[in-house]
Formats: C-alpha cells, sequence, structure tokens
C-alpha cells in the first residue's frame, strides 16, 4: 500500500488509493481541474477511462469528452488519438508527464493564475451487503490515516 511512487504530500491519498485503485487521488484532481476548466461536473472518482475490469472499454467517458473539447477549445493540438493514448497511462506513475495531463494543468494554470491541487481523495459510495450505513472512500481514507497516526504515536514517531 505504502510502497509505490506517488508524489503524495501525505498518507491520506494513499490509503484512499488502497481503497480506490493506484493513483486514483491524482486522478481525482486531474478530474477536477479539467472540470474546472470545462464548467462540466464530473464524478471525481479517479477513473478517467470507463474500466471495465481488466479492459478499457471503447466508449468514450464523460472526462475524455471534456478534455477533448479543452483541446479544441484552448487550441492544445492533441487530437482524440493522443489524449485516449495518455488517458491509457492514467494508472502509471508517468501519466503526469503526458501531453494531454501536461497541456490541461498549463490551461488550469493560465486560467486561474496558480498550480492545481495534485491529489485529492476520490468522491466513491462504497457498496457492500456488509454495510449498514453510506460510507465512501474518504471515509475510510480518513479512518486508516487516524488509526496509523494512533499506531505511530505508540512507537514515537
Amino acid at each position: 500500500m505504502l510502497g509505490y511512487k506517488s508524489r503524495y504530500a501525505g498518507k491520506l491519498n494513499r490509503f484512499a488509493d488502497y481503497n480506490a485503485g493506484r493513483y486514483s487521488s491524482r486522478k481525482a484532481a486531474f478530474q477536477w481541474v479539467v472540470s474546472s476548466i470545462d464548467g462540466t461536473d464530473l464524478v471525481l472518482d479517479g477513473e478517467l477511462l470507463i474500466d471495465r475490469g481488466q479492459v478499457v472499454s471503447s466508449r468514450t467517458s464523460q472526462s475524455e469528452r471534456a478534455i477533448i473539447r479543452i483541446d479544441q477549445k484552448f487550441g492544445l493540438g492533441l487530437g482524440t488519438k493522443t489524449i485516449r493514448k495518455d488517458l491509457s497511462r492514467e494508472k502509471e506513475f508517468e501519466f503526469t508527464e503526458t501531453a494531454t495531463c501536461k497541456n490541461t494543468v498549463e490551461v488550469y494554470k493560465s486560467k486561474y493564475g496558480t498550480d492545481p491541487p495534485f491529489a485529492r481523495v476520490p468522491q466513491i459510495k462504497l457498496e457492500s451487503v456488509k454495510l449498514d450505513r453510506p460510507l465512501t472512500t474518504e471515509w475510510f481514507a480518513r479512518r486508516v490515516e487516524r488509526r496509523c497516526r494512533r499506531c505511530l504515536g505508540r512507537v514515537g514517531r
């Protein structure tokens, strides 16, 4: 859980990723950036493409459509093939180095005059027959973070 490269400032996003999938916090922040630029209400779930298990659907996700609109509106020159290719790297550490990610972040910076957040806890409702109340990925991550702090406090860290 803690042994992968992430660039997260703290452990909260790692705990969220454990629940929602590797780099979901980073992808949820990217979705927030895309939503801010495009004006579309995206579900900040940390999924940029429509994922069916181990296979990515050929259908275009809402996030991908919003990025295509940003590309066209701001003349980024990416095109749908590059956007799809870059988004297919969403689960890799190097996703932030893709043209799609870099150019979208640059549009955000020029539009708002500030750096966007690098990570956000994904907004996912947890569903299970074992749950007797509504819980979320954020609830899970914050609970694990509190437990981690208590444990580290006991050992003097």
